[in-house]
């Protein structure tokens, strides 16, 4: 079995294992909002079929129980995943990771394929230390929106082809993904807000769905104890928001329970809340 793909979706998987008849390491370029995620566990389905190993490299530990659930519901493959916190699986046909998981695992074999989540993110130097240990022949895709890196250098260093999937255009006129009204101050704040979160979100969302972010944990409390005491439910995420709770906030979030959901530098990336309508940028 396989997800089911929209038609740029089955084209853009297509062009990818085309380039890897001409070079092995390619770049695929879609918008938030396109379904990289579906696209991913499609040549996940395709590389088993085909009896090929296969590693997910994520950068954020949100995706990874949301591939690992998808790889499950089309499949009945085994998937490890080496991140702490996971028992680890090292004979599975698909195994989920971190670069910098996978470099302090000594044993966790060769792939044939590597797709690469937010490839961005993703350096030469570290690049090229996990495929010397697990990749060296292996036909590799990185997903990203934003094929620029935060250093400003290119990223043809580590990826030899570009596919271009689809553009905003498109899914605007095909319905796929909605456009957004935006807010903002007609001037530069020198780094100050132009109001408080839970003034903007009464203003502008009223009852919808919300996520903040905000620059620091100190302020993410400050925030949603705001948001309390407006008497709007709200919580807290951030990078030492254990896992269950992470699963119990996203649950309530997707279930109408929660509104708001205050976050530092947690919810930026591969995150899937088609229920949130409304995000307020406080940092």
């Amino acid at each position: 079995m396989s997800p089911k793909l929209r038609d740029y979706q089955r084209s853009g998987n297509k062009r990818i294992k085309e380039a890897w008849t001409r070079v092995r390491r390619v770049l695929a370029v879609a918008p938030t909002g396109a379904g990289k995620g579906t696209m991913a566990v499609a040549l996940i389905c395709d590389a088993l079929k085909r009896r090929k190993r296969v590693l997910f490299l994520v950068h954020r530990r949100e995706i990874v129980e949301d591939i690992v659930q998808r790889v499950r519901a089309v499949t009945r493959a085994r998937v490890g995943v080496i991140l702490s916190g996971y028992e680890r699986d090292l004979t599975a046909p698909v195994h989920i990771a971190s670069v910098q998981s996978l470099c302090a695992v000594a044993d966790a074999g060769r792939f044939d394929v590597v797709i690469a989540d937010e490839a961005h993110h993703y350096r030469a130097d570290e690049w090229w230390a996990v495929l010397e240990r697990v990749g060296q022949d292996a036909c590799i895709v990185g997903f990203t929106a934003t094929p620029q890196r935060a250093d400003g250098k290119a990223m043809g260093d580590v990826f030899e082809e570009l596919v271009d999937v689809v553009s905003y255009s498109a899914l605007l006129e095909a319905g796929h993904i909605v456009p957004c009204r935006v807010f903002r101050p007609p001037y530069p704040l020198d780094g100050d807000i132009a109001q408080a979160p839970v003034t903007a979100y009464q203003r502008h969302a009223q009852t919808g769905t919300a996520l903040i972010f905000v620059p620091n944990v100190k302020e993410a409390i400050q925030v949603s104890e705001s948001f309390a005491e407006a008497g709007i439910p709200s919580e807290v995420i951030h990078a030492r928001t254990k896992r269950s709770k992470r699963h119990r906030v996203f649950a309530a979030l997707r279930n109408g329970t929660l509104r708001v959901v205050v976050n530092v530098h947690t919810m930026t990336e591969g995150v899937d809340l088609p229920t949130v309508d409304t995000l307020v940028l406080a940092r």
